[in-house]
């Protein structure tokens, strides 16, 4: 099984203890709940504009007051267990998802430019490898880094 970045863990980037996100939120809510009704609730109601991706844009700028709870286990950053924009994907993943790729015979690639090389790394293998290159279908809108190496492009 790929070892995936998942939303919903968080994990100590000093000792590695993982848990729930859900937990670490009532965490960070609990630690801040003073901050959080000083500058997201207006009379009593969610004044934040709260994004679907969960960001929320504040009109307040200063985070001096805000803590952020530290690993239960060693005091260390914790972090969700995604990959943001700039980080690494973790070497055991990276691993998993080519050999994934070699042994498929088809490849389907959702909502990507595939402009990040770790994602056109992988198809360009799909494409490549022999002695049958696996079929690619695309689903996205507008040009890619990889409609060269496609079989299908459905632009929706």
């Amino acid at each position: 099984q790929l070892p995936l970045c998942r939303v919903f863990k968080v994990s100590c980037l000093s000792c590695g203890y993982t848990m729930p996100r859900r937990d670490y939120q009532i965490s960070l809510e609990e630690t801040n709940s003073e901050w959080a009704m000083k500058n997201l609730y207006h009379h009593g109601r969610k004044s934040a504009d709260i994004r679907a991706d969960g960001d929320a844009h504040l009109e307040n700028d200063d985070f001096d007051d805000f803590e952020v709870p530290g690993c239960k286990k060693c005091g260390g950053l914790m972090m969700p267990r995604v990959v943001f924009f700039g980080g690494s994907i973790p070497k055991e993943t990276k691993e998993t998802a080519m050999s994934m790729i070699l042994e498929a015979s088809s490849v389907i690639v959702l909502g990507s430019s595939c402009q990040v090389a770790s994602v056109y790394r992988l198809c360009k293998a799909a494409a490549e490898k022999s002695p049958a290159p696996s079929d690619i279908v695309l689903v996205n809108i507008g040009p890619t880094r990889i409609d060269p190496l496609i079989s299908l492009k459905i632009e929706a």
